[in-house]
């Protein structure tokens, strides 16, 4: 057993207190088994390492059939058509079941835990993809597939070519193709290469490039498509030195990067890792929040920013919003996620690193930022049924031409928008 504590020079702490207990079997089987020669001999309802999950939980919800006979490989729900998941309480369509977490798949077996992975959504076959990570005691290069229609994890074959194991790299879809760029390699070098996966053939594809505009081995940047043309924006390099570049590749004819000119912005607001960039189509423009912002050669800080970056007249742009300290502002953070749906752009968890009134490094909460008001909003009234964007009508716009800054400011009775920009 390795118990390792660390403690910043921000604080101290005066170490800690630890229990604990040793099993022939972890967690004792859970009730569910019998321990045999250190392993789980799971009762015929329960599977795991330690037997904690059911085959068929919740009997499949009423949405499925429990199989629990012959090939052991296909043991468990098999969901009727218009649902999925573990216990096939998963609506492919329609409202059932909203405002819940629910269980895709139990832990498994069958690969590694990870983190810094890339994953990407085929809508076509309805199936995630995920690449490579970290494992904390390796770097996988290792290729996973879960499609929504068989409910289950598959280890995708390994056929070369086939890319290096890395982690905090990014993938993007395209068409029936994923994109991954960059990653941390396993000596700690950073790669530049650009790798294709056809989910049709089931073949990767190393795509080379000899012109200057290509940008370096890169981690922890944003990778976000635009249509037909692949954004990449900040990350981290060899050196430790981040990136202020936007590069740009067109993934329909990937022949050549181009560093993209812009015509506002301060560069110092580009250096980020860890940051989130989603694309909204009705402004034309890739939403930047959050990540480790740098602000000197040897500072970095959390971020809790909005920046923004108009594809088509190449303008970058922060934008100051404003609202009372409440629990559906989020705090700064990196390592996080980030989706528009509607009209909203929705964050999810990430490392805010806390500690000052509580001890806390990652967040689980979800966050709405409203595009049109450009506020964060109560999520509790959203599923309410609020207008927000009934909210919005009302708002009175002003545009003022000054600095390279978009700022929302609130009245007294509602609210006002400032538009500053060069």
């Amino acid at each position: 057993m390795l118990i390792l504590m660390f403690s910043d020079r921000n604080y101290q702490k005066w170490g800690f207190l630890a229990n604990y207990s040793i099993t022939e079997c972890p967690f004792s089987c859970n009730g569910h088994g019998v321990c045999t020669n250190n392993s789980c001999v799971c009762d015929i309802d329960y599977t795991g390492e330690s037997c904690e999950h059911k085959w068929c939980p919740l009997n499949c919800s009423g949405h499925g059939l429990c199989i629990q006979s012959g090939d052991h490989s296909q043991w468990g729900c098999k969901c009727s058509p218009g649902y999925a998941g573990y216990a096939c309480d998963l609506a492919m369509e329609g409202e059932e079941g909203k405002m819940n977490w629910l269980t895709i798949s139990p832990s498994v077996e069958s690969f590694l835990d990870r983190f810094d992975h890339s994953a990407g959504f085929v809508k076509s076959s309805e199936c995630v993809y995920v690449f490579g990570g970290n494992s904390q005691n390796s770097v996988l290069d290792d290729f996973l597939k879960f499609c929504f229609a068989k409910s289950k994890w598959e280890v995708v074959r390994k056929i070369e070519p086939w890319p290096s194991a890395r982690y905090d790299h990014k993938m993007i879809v395209y068409k029936e193709s994923l994109f991954v760029f960059g990653g941390v390699l396993s000596d700690g070098s950073h790669s530049d290469e650009l790798w294709v996966y056809d989910t049709v053939s089931g073949n990767w594809s190393f795509l080379e490039f000899n012109n200057v505009s290509k940008p370096p081995g890169l981690s922890g940047h944003s990778m976000t498509l635009v249509e037909d043309v692949i954004y990449i924006i900040g990350g981290k390099a060899d050196n430790g030195q981040y990136s202020s570049e936007i590069y740009s590749i067109n993934a329909s004819s990937p022949l050549s990067w181009n560093t993209e000119k812009l015509s506002g912005g301060r560069t110092s607001n580009r250096l980020l890792h860890g940051h989130s960039a989603v694309y909204h189509p009705e402004t034309s423009s890739i939403i930047i929040y959050g990540g480790i912002a740098a602000r000197s050669a040897r500072y970095t800080t959390l971020s809790h920013k909005i920046f923004t970056f108009n594809v088509v007249n190449k303008f970058w742009t922060e934008i100051e919003y404003m609202g009372p300290a409440s629990s559906h502002i989020p705090l700064q953070r990196a390592q996080h996620t980030a989706l528009i749906l509607g009209n909203y752009m929705i964050i999810y968890g990430g490392n805010v690193h806390i500690h000052s009134k509580e001890e806390k490094c990652y967040d689980e909460g979800i966050f709405l930022y409203h595009l049109g008001c450009h506020q964060f909003v109560n999520h509790s009234l959203v599923h309410q049924g609020t207008s927000y964007s009934k909210w919005c009508i009302q708002c009175i716009s002003l545009f003022i031409t000054v600095g390279t800054k978009t700022k929302f400011y609130k009245s007294l009775k509602r609210p006002v928008w400032i538009l500053l920009e060069s």
